[in-house]
Formats: structure tokens, C-alpha cells, sequence
């Protein structure tokens, strides 16, 4: 199971690069905080209380898939398990992108609601549209 929250998301301009590897997605979320690294992407940390909004996917192949994406993912991460939860309240363990060093993120902008595609939208007024048409390769 891998957790995505950026760029990967449906909807999102990345997402073709995990489509192919989906059998199943379904909406999650994991407590920590979400960053942007300007002009880049979104950056998880572990450490903090937002609920950060995602999907918990399930891949046909998972070593395939993590091998893709660790080539895909920028420097500034490193794939852990973390604990997820479920829309049902069920809980989960999944592979998730976070970025563990405190001196990136003290120079990102926080993203308070947690939520990429929400920020994405807000921050340069995009349509559900646009993102999907990928107009917001700014972010990677």
C-alpha cells in the first residue's frame, strides 16, 4: 500500500506516472504536516497534528511501482511506512514520501489544511480543470 498527498493524487498533474500501477485508491488521511517547496512540490513531515489528505493506493505490482517512484521523487525525500486512516476509520500501515530533514521544511510555506489540491487551487486560482490538464506543472 503507498500513500500519495501531491502531485500523484487524482486530478492531479503527476498522477499518470502512478496510474498504471492502480488497482485500487480510496480517500485517507495521515496526521502530520504538509509544506510547499516553492516553485516545486508538496513535502510531508511525520511530526505535527493536521490531518493531511490523501488516497491509500494498492498497486498491482508494489516493488514496481516504489522502484518507479523512488526515481520519480525529488531528493528532498525518503520513502517509510507510516501509520494511515482509512474514510471507514479502519487503520493502515503504507509506504509514504516524507521528508525528514527540518533545515528543507524551515524554509517551506506550511500548508494549514493539509490538503495539496485544495493549496494548489487557492494559491494561483486554478480550476479542477486545470490541474487535471497539468497547467500546474509549477508544481511539478
Amino acid at each position: 500500500m503507498l500513500f500519495i498527498y501531491g502531485t500523484l493524487r487524482k486530478g492531479a498533474q503527476s498522477r499518470h506516472i502512478i496510474e498504471k500501477h492502480i488497482v485500487s485508491s480510496a480517500p485517507a488521511t495521515v496526521t502530520g504536516s504538509l509544506f510547499y517547496l516553492k516553485n516545486r512540490y508538496p513535502l510531508l513531515s511525520t511530526s505535527g497534528d493536521t490531518q493531511i489528505v490523501g488516497e491509500l493506493v494498492e498497486c498491482v505490482d508494489e516493488t514496481k511501482a516504489l522502484k518507479e517512484l523512488d526515481s520519480f521523487e525529488g531528493p528532498e525525500y525518503v520513502r517509510e511506512k507510516i501509520g494511515v486512516a482509512k474514510e471507514n476509520g479502519e487503520r493502515a500501515e503504507a509506504w509514504a514520501y516524507v521528508c525528514p530533514d527540518e533545515h528543507v521544511l524551515a524554509g517551506c510555506e506550511k500548508i494549514e489544511s493539509g490538503d495539496w489540491l485544495e493549496y494548489a487551487k487557492s494559491a494561483e486560482g486554478f480550476t479542477d480543470s486545470s490541474i487535471s490538464s497539468g497547467i500546474l506543472r509549477q508544481f511539478r
